[in-house]
């Protein structure tokens, strides 16, 4: 028996268990068990073929085995047991030409044939080259090669060009050497278009370019300058000469009420009445007063300095954050 395989036959004897006549008529019911394992009911089906004797068609996994037994029941039979040995392949089984068909050895022929028609076309060919392809020496190869460049090389191939012909030695040695490093070569019209160069050259020629953004910030500065908000410049450059140390300057309109608010945010911003009572507090200060004028009063922001009599008034002052206004009494 072959492994693994359907369409093979496993062949049983009925016979009765009460008198040993065969039996010729039933359901058999035929059990399986592959290498040893757990006994399982076979699927295939069974055929009586006369006299007793039983076909059992296994199904394909039933033959999957080293060693399989059948065994087949029967009702009033005895039972019977076939051991099975499958292998795989079989002689000849592995040649597929010869297992192609019914007559392996016909096709093998054809497939000899078929390969003797392509060694004649080879041949053909071979038979077809000069001195039919023999290269008997590297000298024979030698002149067949300056045979063949006189032929087709250094002839002018107008037949291949647009009609003017290239003669290649004179013209493209004319080439090379205009080519050189450091040599400039002149494109004529339209030389160069955009299949003609690659992508990424493309973006590396645009990267050094303006982009339309910078040119967009460009003239937003440019509107500012010269726009409504802006200033009309001189076309004389003097106009703009840069300052030198020693120079003088006019200033027009200078300066205006925020350049006078910041010089005066630098000065001194303490309150006069209170500079004059700091003053009054001072025993030292008291005694110059007093020794000058007199005495001297304050009522609020007024004060008021007398003559060295006491009662004669000689100056009245009037002292606030905002105003400094003496006045004679």
């Amino acid at each position: 028996m072959k492994k693994n395989t359907a369409g093979q036959i496993v062949a049983f004897q009925m016979n009765s268990a009460s008198d040993g006549s065969a039996i010729t008529s039933g359901t058999p019911t035929v059990y399986y068990t592959v290498d040893g394992g757990t006994q399982g009911t076979g699927s295939g089906s069974s055929t009586h073929e006369g006299n007793g004797q039983w076909s059992y068609a296994p199904a394909q996994a039933e033959t999957n085995g080293n060693h399989v037994a059948f065994t087949m029941v029967l009702t009033g039979a005895i039972s019977q047991t076939v051991n099975v040995y499958p292998t795989f392949p079989q002689t000849g089984d592995s040649y597929a030409i010869v297992n192609s068909g019914t007559h392996g050895n016909a096709a093998l022929k054809t497939l000899i044939d078929t390969v003797d028609t392509v060694v004649d076309a080879i041949k053909t060919v071979a038979d077809a080259l000069p001195d039919s392809g023999a290269l008997t020496d590297l000298a024979t190869l030698e002149t067949r090669l300056t045979a063949a460049r006189a032929a087709y090389l250094d002839a002018s191939i107008s037949s291949r060009s647009d009609g003017t012909g290239v003669t290649l030695h004179s013209d493209y040695d004319a080439a090379k050497t205009a080519a050189a490093a450091g040599t400039a070569m002149d494109l004529v019209a339209d030389a160069v278009d955009a299949a003609a160069i690659k992508a990424d050259a493309v973006t590396e020629i645009q990267s050094g370019l303006a982009t339309e953004a910078k040119q967009d910030t460009a003239q937003a500065d440019l509107d500012i300058i010269t726009g409504a908000d802006g200033a009309t410049l001189a076309t004389i450059q003097a106009n703009y000469a840069p300052a030198k140390t020693g120079d003088e300057m006019d200033l027009v309109d200078a300066p205006n009420a925020t350049a006078v608010s910041a010089i005066q945010s630098g000065l001194s911003t303490h309150d006069a009445a209170a500079v004059v009572t700091a003053l009054l507090a001072n025993s030292e200060w008291k005694e110059i007063l007093a020794a000058a004028v007199g005495k001297i009063s304050k009522a609020g922001d007024v004060y008021t300095l007398y003559d060295s009599d006491g009662i004669t008034p000689r100056i009245v002052l009037t002292f606030a954050d905002s105003t400094r206004t003496p006045s004679a009494p």
